[in-house]
């Protein structure tokens, strides 16, 4: 491989790490590198993003994509990165809404 393209490839390379670190560099909180991954599936690529859709919609869309994830812990761990809570710190009201 030549100097430039070892170059090109190391660029592109930080741009993918970037990318896929973004929701990790700012985090909710909850989110780890499997949430982070999944949700940039669907292109929620910031917390900003996640917050402005809501908590609801994502839901939503993310049992849609991942079937498996539909638990109230994962609803759990949304409404906790949009409203800056451990998932285990949400009111028990709003988790009895979500059942």
């Amino acid at each position: 491989m030549t100097s430039l393209a070892m170059a090109k490839y190391i660029l592109a390379m930080s741009d993918v790490l970037f990318f896929k670190s973004e929701l990790q560099s700012k985090p909710g909180k909850n989110l780890g590198p499997t949430t982070g991954n999944e949700l940039r599936s669907l292109e929620i690529n910031t917390l900003e993003k996640l917050k402005a859709l809501g908590w609801e919609k994502v839901f939503l869309r993310w049992i849609e994509l991942y079937p498996y994830r539909l638990k109230l812990v994962v609803a759990c761990v949304l409404i906790g990165a949009v409203e800056d809570y451990k998932y285990y710190e949400i009111d028990a009201e709003l988790k009895d809404d979500f059942k």
